[in-house]
């Protein structure tokens, strides 16, 4: 008997991995899928109100003050509006 079930254990586990690796490898090929289907289609580079929320966060994490020189603010202020750091 405990052959048996050592056996059934094993076939177990071994069924377990083989449906673990296949839902990983069709996530994994459909994210791939979604990321690349008209990648063409997507401009090139960042724009300019990108670049100014990396370079506020830039400035905070070196001296804790954003480009205007307010110290860890909620909201940065450039282009003439506020911005919110999270998006």
């Amino acid at each position: 008997m405990g052959k048996k079930n050592l056996f059934l254990t094993v076939k177990k586990n071994l069924r377990q991995k083989i449906i673990f690796y296949a839902v990983a490898g069709l996530l994994l090929s459909g994210s791939s899928f979604l990321h690349l289907w008209r990648l063409e289609g997507m401009p090139p580079g960042i724009h300019v109100d990108e670049s100014a929320g990396a370079y506020n966060a830039y400035c905070i994490s070196k001296t804790g003050a954003d480009e205007n020189g307010i110290g860890y603010p909620l909201y940065f202020r450039s282009f003439g509006g506020y911005w919110d750091p999270a998006l």
